[in-house]
């Protein structure tokens, strides 16, 4: 049996069609949900030089507020994997709308403790993504394309950082906070 080397991933193993539609089909909406993840997450730190001043947040606050999406997302990671075992894709679904409100909301704070309730909230439902869409993947590849699937899908933080610093000055030469919008 003669082996195309069109078939064979960069290990050499051998890629299927179904491995290859799959991939295709499911692979780029996985990057560009990972995107927008981490966007709001670059986002909020180019907007703090307009934002701070808008809101009159000092930098100290600033960084306190910054650092309670890292308390949220820490203290909710492992209830939010049990939750998708038990709703699954609708779990995923749940996390990107309510994060989608979340950062529009963020364009509304007057006060330095709106800014820290949108940060801990956004912490806590971004808490889950990453590890179930970990999970989300294993179940859709075979565990010898794992590590190349999981490789792409950590793509999106190196795209997500190209397209948000010019994003995001387009953004705040209209207004600070148009960028959370």
């Amino acid at each position: 049996v003669e082996m195309n080397h069109e078939d064979e991933d960069q290990n050499g193993n051998q890629l299927t069609p179904c491995y290859r539609r799959t991939l295709f089909r499911i692979m780029p909406w996985c990057i560009v949900m990972y995107m927008l993840q981490y966007l709001e997450r670059s986002n909020v730190s180019l907007a703090a030089l307009q934002m701070n001043k808008d809101v009159g947040i000092s930098p100290a606050e600033f960084g306190f507020g910054y650092s309670l999406l890292y308390v949220g997302y820490l203290s909710c990671a492992f209830p939010s994997g049990l939750l998708y075992n038990r709703f699954n894709l609708k779990w995923i679904s749940f996390m990107m709308i309510s994060a989608g409100f979340i950062t529009c909301s963020a364009a509304f704070i007057s006060s330095a403790a709106g800014f820290y309730c949108i940060r801990l909230a956004m912490g806590v439902v971004e808490a889950g993504f990453i590890p179930c869409m970990m999970i989300y993947l294993s179940t859709w590849f075979p565990e010898k394309q794992l590590s190349s699937v999981y490789a792409l899908f950590g793509t999106a933080t190196a795209l997500s950082s190209l397209i948000s610093g010019p994003l995001a000055s387009a953004f705040l030469s209209m207004h600070g906070r148009v960028v959370f919008v």
